[in-house]
């Protein structure tokens, strides 16, 4: 129930990720561009690929990355007024740092001590974690959240 409810948050955040990760190899690709071979003269009536259009590849990977990105944030938003409804700050900190950025429990614990400045172990995380969803999905069933 959970995880369904973070389904398009968890979705956005894929496709944001796979955006940049086009977005970073055009680049990459474009940096360490040295040569041009054979291979990449044109044939036929085709037009030579210049720079321009390279650039213009690489600028449109961009704008895709970043319309991922602006859909991912309105998404996680949407994600956080359900988060937000839990009354205890340590399992909306957990729910939150699991669904929505994506931490593993040994994270939680190193982002909870930055904040709370206390120590958690992994083991105890995961148990908050699963006290913090049992609560979280009364929530969802309570407000018809999903």
């Amino acid at each position: 129930m959970v995880e369904e409810y973070f389904k398009e948050c968890t979705n956005k955040y894929h496709e944001m990720q796979k955006a940049l990760k086009r977005y970073v190899n055009a680049k990459d690709d474009f940096y360490h561009l040295t040569s041009i071979n054979i291979d990449d003269m044109p044939k036929g009536n085709q037009k030579p690929k210049g720079l321009d259009d390279l650039l213009g590849n690489i600028e449109e990977l961009n704008n895709e990355y970043l319309k991922r990105k602006e859909e991912y944030e309105e998404e996680k938003q949407k994600c956080k007024k359900g988060i937000d409804r839990l009354d205890n700050p340590i399992y909306r900190a957990i729910i939150e740092y699991s669904y929505i950025n994506f931490e593993t429990n040994k994270m939680i614990a190193e982002s909870l001590k930055e904040y709370h400045n206390k120590d958690y172990s992994t083991g105890y995380i995961k148990l908050l974690k699963s006290k913090a969803i049992a609560k979280f999905k009364k929530i969802i069933t309570k407000y018809n959240l999903i």
